[in-house]
Order: C-alpha cells, then structure tokens, then sequence
C-alpha cells in the first residue's frame, strides 16, 4: 500500500502515485500543471487519487483509455469529484477495461 505522508513533497507524491509507471508520471505531471495552474492547492486534487486507490497503470488507463491521452478531461472529473462515476460507467460499458482494472487492484494488494 502507498503511503502519503505530510513530509512528502510534490515529486514524491507524483513518484508514490505512479507506482513506477512512466505512462502514469507522464498522466501525473500533466495534471500536476493544469492543477498548479488553475489552484496553488491543486495538491488536495492529486490526493483524491490516493484516497481512491488509483495508483500507476490505473491512472494510466484513465489517462489513455478512458480520457483519449486528453489531460482537460481528467482534470475536470477530479477536480469536480465525477471520477468514480466516470470509472463506474466505463466499467458498465467496457468489460474488458473492468477486467484490467480488476487485475491492476489485485497486483497492487500484492
């Protein structure tokens, strides 16, 4: 489990969230500077990742799968809390992305 703490620096909560995964750190930074952009508290956005337990090759599949590699998006669903409705539906449409998701999960409790 990633753990978050309070000494952690933005780069470090980028790295924890990204679990590793370059298409994430890649998805992570983009939202990073749409969030410093519009709200120097764009942090607590980035925790609601964290708090959802969206970790690495999910925030990935959200980035590339879910919102077409369009950071615009992404940032709106987590800055107005639609996000878990966003997955939801995916899941309902997509069964081979709540597959993947499903895996993702498990390999992280590992």
């Amino acid at each position: 489990m990633i753990k978050i703490t309070l000494d952690d620096t933005m780069e470090d909560v980028i790295r924890k969230l990204s679990m590793g995964n370059v298409g994430a750190l890649t998805a992570l930074i983009k939202l990073w500077k749409e969030l410093e952009r519009d709200n120097p508290l764009g942090f607590a956005h980035l925790l609601k990742l964290h708090h959802m337990a969206i970790y690495g090759p999910r925030i990935w599949m959200l980035y590339e799968d879910v919102f077409g590699s369009k950071i615009a998006p992404f940032y709106y669903a987590l800055k107005h809390n639609r996000l878990e409705k966003v997955i939801q539906r995916v899941r309902d449409l997509r069964p081979d992305f709540a597959d993947q998701w499903d895996y993702y999960i498990k390999e992280e409790m590992k």
